[in-house]
């Protein structure tokens, strides 16, 4: 076991790190970076199996970019439940996701202009648009395509569901297609099951920070 994990305290989790690493984090993907700098921590895993790499309670934060989008939506619910479960009590999850509503709208008033004119079609734009859709980026084998469409909404719903608590969102990027999600670990929900937890239930909008 790390250090970092160890020490037992501050603890912070990168998940898809890809080949560029963080140093101060345990980094995670599901394959070794070509480059690790001495004293980096690595684990090899993914998004979805996190409860076998960290023990309950051990993380004090664990940020996720441009991954869970990668994960079919029926699974999100899991994924959620182990990320619960590996932080500590108060600590925050953050996610960096395409935000699937933002394109949509920009790919709308791509091929319909504003209503009233036609817009003039952007070949580049329209380019971006499809790997933001289907990809994170051009050149991505199939097992790497986008599995879910994620949006404020979404992780309006099935956040209280999974115990988090005090969201915030951000939208980033020269577009404002990239959505920042930012949330804590509230208290334990009891419940026989994922399967049984039902994401329509109302919420109101007044609960989440903008």
């Amino acid at each position: 076991m790390s250090e970092l994990l160890r020490a037992n305290t501050g603890v912070k989790v990168y998940v898809g790190c890809g080949n560029i690493p963080k140093e101060g984090f345990v980094n995670v993907d599901v394959e070794k970076p070509r480059h690790l700098s001495e004293g980096t921590d690595f684990r090899k895993g993914s998004i979805e199996d996190l409860t076998t790499l960290f023990p309950p309670e051990s993380v004090d934060l664990l940020r996720a970019e441009m991954v869970l989008e990668h994960v079919c939506i029926d699974l999100v619910p899991s994924v959620l439940y182990q990320i619960w479960t590996v932080l500590r009590p108060g600590g925050r999850v953050e996610f960096l996701v395409p935000d699937a509503e933002k394109i949509a709208r920009t790919f709308i008033e791509l091929i319909d202009g504003d209503g009233a004119a036609p817009r003039t079609f952007d070949p580049t734009l329209y380019s971006k648009l499809s790997h933001c859709l289907l990809n994170s980026f051009p050149g991505m084998t199939l097992p790497d395509t986008h599995k879910s469409l994620l949006c404020r909404q979404y992780f309006q719903h099935i956040l209280p569901s999974e115990g988090f608590v005090n969201p915030h969102f951000a939208n980033v990027g020269l577009y404002g297609w990239g959505l920042k999600i930012c949330a804590e670990k509230g208290e334990h929900i009891d419940r026989p099951s994922l399967r049984d937890v039902s994401y329509t239930s109302e919420t109101e909008d007044s609960h989440f920070s903008s």
